[in-house]
C-alpha cells in the first residue's frame, strides 16, 4: 500500500515538473517570436507544403493550414 501511494506521487510529481517546465519554454519563446517578427519585415507568405503559391496577405490552402511568412532577409 505504501509502495502505491509513493509511485502515484512521484508519477504526480513528474507530471506537474514537465507540465510547468513546457509552460515556461512555450511562454519564451512565444516572446521571443512576437519579438523578432515585429523587427523583421514580411515579403510574402507562401504555401506549407512548399507548393510555388505566394500571398500578399495571410491566408489558409485547402487543406486549412496558415501560409508561412518569408522574411526580408532570409532565406
Amino acid at each position: 500500500m505504501k509502495r502505491t501511494i509513493l509511485l502515484v506521487t512521484i508519477v504526480a510529481v513528474a507530471l506537474a515538473l514537465g507540465y510547468w517546465t513546457g509552460k515556461q519554454k512555450t511562454e519564451v519563446d512565444g516572446q521571443k517570436t512576437a519579438h523578432s517578427a515585429a523587427v523583421r519585415k514580411i515579403l510574402y507568405y507562401r504555401h506549407p507544403m512548399g507548393l510555388p503559391d505566394t500571398s500578399p496577405v495571410p491566408k489558409k490552402d485547402a487543406m486549412d493550414m496558415d501560409y508561412i511568412p518569408v522574411y526580408e532577409g532570409g532565406e
